[in-house]
C-alpha cells in the first residue's frame, strides 16, 4: 500500500499481472466474484520528541472470495503488507514489467498468520510502520554505515 494513497475497506485485489483476482472453484468460475480485502490504515502523528514523524497503523480484518490455490482444499490464506514510496499506478507498472519485482516488496512485508483451508478468512491483526523524521533517518544511516563498515550511499541503496 502506497503511503500516498491510503485505501479503506473492501478493495478489490489484483494479481501481480494486474488482472482482477476472483473466487476459486466453481462459484468463482461461474459468478466471477471479485476477491476483496478488508483493511483500515490510519496515520498516527507522533509527539515532537519522537524519532518518528508518523506511524501508520494497518489493520487487516479479513477477506472474501479468496481464489482457490490448493488442489484438494480451500486456500491457506495470508496477507502481506508493504510500504513503498511510489504511487500505486507506478508500482503496478513496475510489477507488469517484471513480476519478479514483487519479491522486492516481500523483503520488508508484514505478514498475517496463515488461515488454513479458509475461503473467507478473518484475521483481525494489526501492524505499525513508522516513518522516521529526516534527522533520525540520517542518524540511522550513519550508524548502519559505521556498523557495517560501508559508505552511507551503500546503506541508502
Amino acid at each position: 500500500v502506497s503511503r500516498k494513497e491510503v485505501p479503506r475497506h473492501y478493495k478489490g485485489l489484483k494479481t501481480a499481472a494486474g488482472a482482477a483476482a476472483t473466487a476459486g472453484g466453481l462459484l468463482g468460475l461461474v459468478l466471477k466474484q471479485e476477491t476483496k480485502l478488508e483493511i483500515s490504515i490510519d496515520p498516527v502523528k507522533m509527539r515532537d520528541e519522537s524519532r518518528f514523524d508518523t506511524v501508520w497503523r494497518a489493520s487487516v480484518h479479513g477477506t472474501k472470495n479468496v481464489p482457490r490455490m490448493d488442489a484438494l482444499s480451500p486456500t491457506d490464506a495470508f496477507v502481506e503488507i508493504s510500504t513503498v514510496h511510489d504511487s500505486n499506478s507506478d508500482l503496478e507498472n513496475i510489477l507488469r514489467q517484471d513480476s519478479r519485482n514483487l519479491n522486492h516488496l516481500r523483503y520488508t512485508a508484514h505478514r498475517t498468520t496463515v488461515a488454513v483451508d479458509e475461503g473467507a478468512p478473518v484475521f483481525n491483526e494489526g501492524f505499525e510502520v513508522g516513518v522516521l523524521k529526516p534527522a533520525s533517518r540520517a542518524e540511522l544511516i550513519a550508524a548502519l554505515s559505521a556498523a557495517l563498515d560501508v559508505s552511507a550511499e551503500v546503506v541508502r541503496a
